[in-house]
């Protein structure tokens, strides 16, 4: 938006300056610039999907209509197909190998525990590929790279902090692919939360110390390995999807499964196995 407000500013000084002529029409030099600032910013956080086509139509359309003005091409010039090269080439540039969200523009984030005894992360993610593993930097409750960027908040109370991660706004509603890599703390008590949301999750929390563990996924696959010490209480939810819970060698575990059990397939498991 800022970029689009300068070349606004921009364009109509040169219009005063008489360096582009008065008679010009102003709607297409806005549509132009808004649509080279969309672009801009589209392009910047990956363009994928497509949605580098309707910018690149709108700079199209306000370019063809700024040339007849300026006597460059003939006014009888039908729109449409400018509207389809644009909207070709807009698809084109979205499918270029590099161009998906992740690849670039990730965002690097890290949550120092700051003299915390316990801590608690919660993580929503949405279409794409979630890795959670350990982290090896001490004092840190969780840090990792983030395709697509993250909204994330930060609370402390006393001796315990508090993470929430999700996908941002503007990554929302567009059908993109989030990947991102996760790396929680692994001497501290945790409390983690994570729900995924068509999703594709490699949950390692096998050198973690999670206390408490919340797992909803929805419509996603996901295999998990659970801690490899101390007592955890998990609870997990799965629906639409595949999950593959994992429990380490030498770890006793207790497993309640609610729901039908000829859907659920336990391998190497000498636990107790309770359905309900």
């Amino acid at each position: 938006m800022a970029v689009a407000l300068i070349g606004i500013g921009v364009l109509l000084l040169l219009r005063d300056a008489g360096v582009i002529e008065r008679d010009a029409r102003l709607w297409p030099l806005l549509v132009m610039v808004f649509g080279a600032a969309l672009f801009a910013d589209r392009l910047a956080e990956g363009g994928a999907d497509g949605d580098l086509a309707w910018p690149l139509v709108l700079v199209g359309v306000g370019g063809l209509f700024l040339l007849q003005d300026l006597g460059a091409l003939p006014r009888d010039l039908s729109v449409w197909p400018v509207v389809l090269i644009a909207a070709g080439a807009g698809i084109a540039l979205s499918g270029l190998p590099g161009r998906r969200v992740g690849v670039r523009g990730a965002e690097a984030v890290s949550v120092p525990l700051g003299g915390a005894a316990s801590g608690r992360v919660v993580v929503r993610h949405g279409p794409g590929r979630l890795v959670v593993t350990a982290s090896h930097q001490p004092g840190v409750l969780a840090e990792g790279a983030f395709g697509g960027g993250v909204a994330r908040s930060v609370r402390r109370e006393a001796d315990r902090v508090e993470v929430r991660l999700a996908p941002p706004r503007r990554a929302v509603g567009r059908g993109r692919a989030l990947d991102w890599t996760v790396a929680l703390g692994r001497r501290t008590a945790l409390a983690v939360e994570l729900e995924l949301d068509s999703s594709r999750g490699e949950l390692d929390l096998s050198d973690c110390r999670a206390t408490d563990l919340a797992l909803r996924a929805r419509g996603s696959d996901v295999d998990l390995r659970l801690p490899g010490a101390g007592d955890t209480h998990a609870r997990v939810e799965a629906r639409a999807g595949a999950l593959r819970v994992r429990v380490p060698d030498r770890v006793a575990a207790r497993i309640t499964l609610r729901g039908r059990p000829g859907q659920v397939r336990a391998q190497r498991l000498q636990r107790h196995l309770h359905p309900r």
